[in-house]
């Protein structure tokens, strides 16, 4: 049996307008991952830089009231809570993932649209790598913070009053007894 040729050609205009439709689509969505690709950057950059202003805060202190009935701080100055922490690997580590991003995921992908849109690519592969590799880089930064976090040295605790000096707690009602009872 002999198939019949059910190929209908159309207009030039027509698949022209249909061929550079596919490709602004195309174009939109890589140009959509790109800026996501640096919005994660950015965004793993303000959470380290965050994460640093948190960490390079002094402890909240336990103060207390002296006979001369003056309030003042049992330690001072407080602790620092990140005084374990090398803050320079936070730094380098988001430096290197912003340049990396840069140069071996965004700037390819831009490359990769004007590739792709010149020779339509037959395979996705090269777009999957980009994706892998935004991945890889993203890790690797936050390996690299969590490899300043000095776990070895101990934390400093803040000083707290002796117990026998903190205040006694209220005493609480039994919970035999109802509201209306104590009316």
């Amino acid at each position: 049996m002999v198939k019949k040729n059910t190929f209908v050609p159309t207009a030039h205009s027509e698949r022209n307008v249909s061929m550079l439709e596919d490709c602004r689509k195309f174009k939109h969505e890589i140009q959509v991952l790109a800026t996501e690709v640096t919005s994660w950057e950015k965004t793993a950059t303000a959470g380290t830089a965050t994460l640093h202003k948190v960490l390079n805060t002094a402890l909240p202190r336990a103060f207390e009231t002296t006979e001369a009935g003056q309030c003042g701080p049992l330690v001072n100055p407080s602790p620092i809570m990140g005084s374990m922490v090398n803050f320079d690997t936070f730094t380098a580590s988001n430096n290197e993932m912003a340049k990396r991003m840069k140069e071996e995921v965004v700037d390819q992908l831009e490359a990769e649209v004007f590739n792709t849109l010149l020779t339509l690519v037959e395979d996705s592969y090269a777009m999957y790598a980009h994706a892998v590799k935004a991945l890889q880089i993203m890790e690797r930064n936050f390996a690299m913070c969590i490899v300043a976090f000095d776990m070895d040295r101990p934390i400093v605790k803040p000083t707290l009053p002796p117990m026998a000096e903190v205040a006694p707690a209220p005493e609480l009602p039994s919970p035999e007894v109802k509201y209306e009872d104590r009316l």
